[in-house]
């Protein structure tokens, strides 16, 4: 990644809900369900059947790293410029479901000076990758993406809340009983792989 970052910065709004309404179920299910999204949004433009979800648990001496990716579409800045700007918008007005709007903000939960978000559209857009800082995070500029489409997010898990199984295990559940896309779970070792869990394929 190369440039300058341009920063978002979050709001009271924002800072209270990362603090107080994410709890560990609904920051899985909301960043999940937007992963799905991505999925079927890229499906015209996917070989049939080849979408899906990809989680990476690795462990790396005490350190664990989360990886989520899709192979979806990919969303533009200006989308996610627009989800940050109706952020708890839904409990005020009665809209969409508040899941909707907030997941971009679910791995705050987790770490949140570890957070990388990313996303290289397949039709319209520039990719763009954004890093974590504990007021919101920051877009950088003239970012370098890999060859790759769609929607990923990579974070340390780093939290005394909850252990990485059970982040694991909530990963996994969610999957089985919300999300209808192809999720291949995979838990490495310094980067090995040690398994590997297929749902929904």
């Amino acid at each position: 990644m190369s440039g300058s970052p341009s920063k978002f910065t979050a709001s009271p709004m924002m800072k209270r809900l990362t603090m107080d309404v994410f709890e560990l179920d609904s920051a899985i299910e909301s960043v999940l369900n937007m992963f799905e999204k991505d999925v079927i949004a890229g499906s015209d433009q996917l070989p049939e059947s080849a979408g899906r979800i990809k989680v990476v648990i690795n462990k790396k001496e005490e350190e664990y790293e989360l990886s989520l990716q899709s192979n979806g579409r990919g969303i533009t800045r200006e989308e996610v410029e627009s989800t940050l700007s109706v952020v708890g918008q839904s409990s005020i007005t009665g809209g969409k479901n508040a899941t909707d709007d907030l997941w971009i903000l679910a791995p705050f939960y987790f770490a949140p000076d570890s957070y990388v978000f990313a996303s290289n559209p397949r039709v319209d857009g520039e990719p763009i990758v954004a890093n974590s800082t504990p007021g919101g995070f920051e877009m950088i500029e003239d970012c370098d993406v890999e060859n790759t489409f769609g929607l990923t997010v990579d974070l340390t898990i780093s939290t005394d809340e909850h252990t990485v199984p059970e982040i694991g295990e909530r990963i996994r559940g969610t999957v089985q009983e919300s999300i209808e896309v192809p999720v291949e779970y995979e838990l490495q070792e310094n980067g090995v792989s040690k398994k590997q869990i297929h749902i929904n394929y």
